[in-house]
């Protein structure tokens, strides 16, 4: 999927774009090492759901302290509301912590229409035991063109890129010419992406 390879691509602007103090906490200039294979012996279940879709990163970083830091960051492209959604979280959560044992931080960042639920915790209680499990969600759709077009954080691009991808059966070609012409003249002026790159948006 375009959007995942965007996200692994610029994985350092995207922790930029989502924690504020990402420079201040991340040892960035370590890299980052993409568990794709871990996070599937995980989860070798089938994750479609009622036709709904979806794509995971588990991503391995560092600390600037010099302690390992594992990174879930889950991408929803899910455009049907999922009751089980904060459920399935939850068991992202519980499993990857049950076998590495390391702190996680969620990011689930969904791509549907401005109507789309998004869910940010699951609770469950029952006669005085309790389980809350919250974590940080963001859509697409939560800042304007003007705004993104307004940040310093090259990432912000790659988030008006994909408002651009959801107008794409919602307004005439014509009209999503001229978005994708803006997204594409604000990543020549951030002189941060070759042509290759510009070309894939």
């Amino acid at each position: 999927m375009l959007l995942k390879s965007a996200f692994e691509e610029f994985f350092p602007d995207l922790l930029r774009f989502y924690y504020p103090s990402a420079d201040k906490v991340f040892d960035i200039k370590k890299g980052f090492e993409f568990l794709d294979k871990e996070l599937a012996e995980l989860f070798p279940e089938p994750q479609k759901q009622g036709g709904g879709r979806f794509v995971d990163m588990l991503v391995k970083t560092y600390l600037k302290t010099g302690k390992e830091e594992w990174i879930l960051v889950h991408i929803e492209i899910q455009r049907a509301n999922d009751k089980n959604f904060a459920h399935r979280m939850l068991q992202y959560w519980y499993r990857i912590y049950d076998r590495y044992r390391v702190d996680i931080t969620a990011l689930v960042v969904f791509t549907g229409s401005k109507q789309q639920k998004r869910p940010f915790r699951f609770r469950k209680s029952f006669m005085g035991t309790e389980i809350i499990y919250e974590y940080n969600i963001y859509h697409i759709l939560d800042h304007t063109e003007q705004e993104l077009l307004a940040m310093d954080n090259p990432f912000a691009l790659i988030v008006l890129a994909a408002q651009k991808a959801l107008l794409m059966n919602k307004i005439p070609e014509e009209e999503l010419a001229r978005h994708r012409l803006t997204v594409a003249r604000a990543l020549i002026q951030s002189k941060k992406y070759n042509h290759e790159q510009i070309t894939r948006f």
